[in-house]
């Protein structure tokens, strides 16, 4: 069995930091140009096997991944306790299952 964790979640958690304070654009420009459903279902859509669409996935979101980490790190130190850190918090303290899908290549 492996754990894993949803993103739909922890991304959640930044839109809904943005709804408490409009003006901040910072937490939906850190989920700008992230992997959409379209990306998800491509690999399935072009028939590719589970090999493929690992190759697929790791190509298009690792890089994502990497910029999403990097942005979510520095408001977790400043801003603990406010929404944005909160969301950051949440996001970094599950990190290793919200990636598990990059080292399971079998992972739909």
């Amino acid at each position: 069995m492996v754990h894993a964790c949803c993103w739909a979640h922890a991304r959640r958690k930044f839109f809904e930091a943005a709804k408490l304070n409009p003006s901040d654009a910072r937490p939906r420009a850190w989920w700008r140009g992230s992997m959409t459903v379209r990306d998800r279902r491509s690999g399935r859509e072009l028939n590719l096997d589970h090999a493929a669409r690992h190759a697929l996935r790791l190509e298009r979101a690792k890089p994502l991944l990497e910029v999403i980490r990097e942005r979510s790190s520095g408001p977790r130190r400043f801003l603990a306790f406010q929404r944005v850190g909160k969301a950051a918090n949440y996001t970094l303290s599950l990190w290793r299952k919200l990636t598990r899908f990059l080292t399971t290549p079998s992972w739909n």
